[in-house]
């Protein structure tokens, strides 16, 4: 629903540690902020993990799914033309929250923040390159 603000996350294809090139996360993540310039969503958090994503935005225009299907489509994009070798870059499905009224977004964005310290990627949350978070 346009105006409503989502926690959603999405894994590789099996799993697949793809985002532990450097590079590669780097054109991913650019690819997110496509979606806002071009109004579909204001993302206020976005985490991208070797193996999956984070992602909180409130949804401008369309629909989830579309939003969705365009994000994992224009990202497998960019993984294929890299990585010609992977035809399958994403799980077909992923996992929606929207928040309610009384939950903080700010208070999910921590959260979502901290995946790369609770995954023992780095001691502390700003080490870790692949992320975007409005209030930073």
């Amino acid at each position: 629903m346009v105006g409503q603000t989502y926690h959603v996350t999405f894994a590789t294809h099996d799993r697949r540690l793809l985002f532990d090139d450097f590079w590669l996360a780097r054109d991913v993540t650019r690819l997110f902020g496509g979606l806002d310039y071009h109004g579909e969503t204001r993302t206020h958090v976005l985490m991208l993990m070797p193996d999956h994503v984070h992602w909180l935005f409130t949804l401008e225009t369309g629909s989830l799914g579309r939003v969705m299907s365009r994000a994992k489509s224009r990202s497998a994009h960019v993984v294929k033309s890299r990585r010609p070798e992977i035809e399958v870059v994403w799980q077909k499905d992923y996992f929606d929250h929207a928040l309610r009224a009384e939950e903080s977004f700010r208070a999910v964005g921590e959260y979502v923040l901290a995946n790369p310290v609770r995954a023992g990627l780095v001691e502390q949350s700003g080490d870790y390159p692949h992320w975007f978070a409005e209030w930073v």
